[in-house]
């Protein structure tokens, strides 16, 4: 039977947001945080540029987002570098996404829907989303994502082409505002599994926007992305499977058990050396699965719950390495649609009582859940707590110590910079980076000896950096030596 009950979609609208406020209310002055500067402040194409539609017309951004770029084009003229009322969309959108879960609960008759939107709104492996400027794209297209979701089995069940329009709009809007959602029509064909071949061959206009997308993201990435000297872009196809078997793992875990949670994760790329090792990990998932399946039988709903989640995940679990894989294998922002899948199955599983007592029984693990959300905002709230994180799980990967440098450097604490630079060249001796700004520190500190030294290094690690010339000549310069300067 049918869940019945209606709720006023504003008023729920309006609890979610006001408990999301609270839990990312530690984030919402938070500063700009690594991509924040590169996307959006210090990107031409959004702080100068005189109309948003270069972005849907050329392939020279970092990607093919021209739906979440055209925002932040409109938000950075509205809101400047005032990062409070990005944060707040980013938290109203995420309120709007429970909504969008709540309905799909309730539409899909599971027990509890407020219970599974209050699931999704307050869990912590969201907070990397919510409170991460930048990803206003995840949570829109997340949002458009479940919008086509609605429309799509609106239009299974009354056969009316409006609603398969709306679903097509919505789902292109989503693949324009972030790609990582092109394998929603697998979704949608599980949806429709039962249903006559005809309304499934309705779905093709949707896997072509998805092929689009999806080779539009290959070209960005083929022109923009250059950098695959990391060991996950040189694994063969046959460890790759080692790969997703260990990435599907950590993101099930956190899911359920969200500890330690941060924006890096430590690198641990399999090789055929431990195949055994993760073997046995798979071996452990399948009798996991089985266990599950004999308490929790896979009922159709279940299953498709399950499915859904792996299909979503499928293009982050490393089978093809992105490009933000060379600093960490794993995010959980790439875990924010599919975990809504997730909260899905978990709400298909509650079959408490309705009573009083069960009904605050249920809250327990929402309360949990709450803390350590607010706990984990408050590392968003600026960048040297963002890094002081990702250093505390990756104390060996040049990386934190790179940027906490550069994140002291803009403060003058020249100092507190040296040092975390020295750690970054100590622990990747060929982060030519990584050496030209030690040595630009040095000559701010007017150690000129020393910071001629970093910027030697830095070109001859990559001799086409023109502002390592530029610094050593300003070195020169600076200490009267006039000839080496004009030389340089």
């Amino acid at each position: 039977m049918r869940y019945t009950c209606v709720y006023p979609y504003g008023l729920l609208f309006l609890i979610l947001a006001a408990v999301s406020l609270i839990l990312f209310g530690p984030s919402l002055n938070g500063e700009f945080i690594m991509d924040d500067w590169g996307y959006i402040t210090q990107n031409a194409w959004v702080t100068q540029s005189p109309t948003p539609f270069g972005f849907w017309t050329t392939f020279k951004q970092t990607d093919y987002w021209p739906l979440s770029y055209t925002f932040y084009w409109i938000f950075y003229r509205l809101f400047g570098e005032s990062t409070f009322y990005y944060h707040l969309i980013n938290v109203l959108l995420h309120a709007l996404n429970g909504v969008l879960v709540f309905v799909l609960a309730r539409n899909w008759r599971i027990r509890w829907p407020i219970w599974v939107a209050l699931l999704f709104v307050v869990h912590p492996l969201h907070v990397q989303t919510v409170s991460w400027i930048i990803q206003f794209k995840t949570l829109l297209s997340t949002a458009l994502a479940l919008g086509c979701l609605i429309f799509y089995a609106r239009y299974l069940n009354e056969t009316r082409c409006r609603w398969l329009g709306l679903s097509l709009l919505t789902f292109t809007l989503a693949v324009l505002a972030k790609t990582s959602v092109v394998f929603l029509p697998l979704v949608m064909l599980g949806l429709s599994v039962s249903k006559p071949l005809m309304q499934k061959l309705r779905l093709t206009p949707f896997f072509v926007v998805s092929l689009l997308g999806g080779l539009a993201t290959l070209k960005v990435n083929d022109l923009n992305f250059h950098d695959r000297q990391a060991q996950v872009f040189q694994m063969p196809w046959s460890e790759r499977p080692l790969l997703m078997i260990q990435n599907l793992l950590f993101y099930v875990k956190s899911f359920f058990f969200p500890m330690d949670l941060a924006y890096m994760y430590p690198l641990r790329v399999p090789t055929i050396d431990v195949n055994g090792g993760w073997l046995l990990a798979a071996g452990i998932l399948l009798l996991v699965f089985i266990m599950l399946y004999q308490v929790f039988p896979l009922r159709r709903d279940r299953r498709f719950y399950f499915y859904s989640y792996l299909v979503l995940l499928f293009p982050c679990l490393g089978l093809i390495a992105i490009p933000n894989m060379k600093l960490s294998l794993v995010a959980d922002h790439w875990a924010y649609l599919p975990d809504v899948f997730l909260a899905l199955y978990v709400g298909s599983v509650v079959k408490t009582k309705d009573t009083r007592f069960y009904r605050a029984l249920l809250t327990v693990p929402l309360v949990l859940l709450a803390i350590l959300t607010f706990r984990h905002a408050r590392t968003f709230a600026t960048e040297e707590a963002f890094w002081l994180r990702a250093r505390d799980l990756n104390p060996n990967h040049a990386a934190p110590a790179y940027n906490l440098g550069t994140v002291y450097g803009k403060k003058n604490r020249n100092e507190e910079s040296i040092e975390q630079y020295r750690r970054a060249v100590q622990l990747d001796s060929e982060h030519h980076r990584a050496w030209f700004n030690l040595g630009r520190a040095f000559y701010l500190t007017k150690e000129f000896e020393k910071s001629e030294e970093c910027f030697m290094q830095a070109v001859l690690l990559n001799p086409g950096l023109i502002a390592g010339y530029l610094g050593l000549s300003k070195v020169y310069d600076t200490v009267g030596d006039r000839e080496r300067s004009l030389q340089i």
